[in-house]
């Protein structure tokens, strides 16, 4: 049966660094990074844009779940509502599959340091930090990184997928 590893967190946790390193681990596997369907200039978050981007999400994911070629898909976005979740997933065409889900987490110190030390804007920074309540609030499995390496935060997420 195919294998959905969804991967959620707020922007800078280090989604895009497990996400590549675990590609790299599992065979017969395929990373899809929600950001790459949603990149543009200027970034604008409305209907349209939004509705762009889960369409463009949920082909790819559909393409990967119905090839042969692939036996998990590793798919990494910030998704902080349920709605996000629940609307991605019904938009799946039916195909059996298992999902996991991991949000991966800081506290917001580390969070806040990881950010500054990856450039980000202070603005970025203070929405991240905001939103961090709401990743609680999901029904995923939630990895506490504050403290881990990536080798650390991927032994753990293997002992949940594997």
């Amino acid at each position: 049966m195919k294998e959905l590893i969804i991967i959620n967190g707020p922007p800078g946790i280090g989604k895009s660094t497990i996400s590549s390193r675990l590609l790299q681990m599992l065979e017969d596997s395929v990373w899809l990074d929600g950001d790459w369907c949603w990149m543009m200039n200027p970034w604008v978050v409305n209907e349209e844009t939004k509705e762009i981007a889960l369409k463009n999400i949920t082909f790819c994911l559909n393409i990967f779940l119905k090839s042969k070629s692939y036996k998990r898909i590793i798919f990494s976005w910030v998704m902080h509502k349920k709605e996000i979740f629940d609307d991605v997933l019904s938009r799946l065409d039916g195909i059996p599959f298992k999902k996991h889900m991991i949000t991966l987490m800081a506290s917001p110190e580390a969070l806040e340091n990881r950010m500054k030390a990856g450039g980000r804007k202070e603005e970025k920074i203070k929405s991240a930090l905001k939103s961090l309540p709401l990743y609680h609030e999901l029904n995923t499995t939630i990895i506490d990184t504050s403290n881990k390496s990536v080798d650390e935060t991927l032994e753990i997420l293997l002992e949940l997928i594997v």
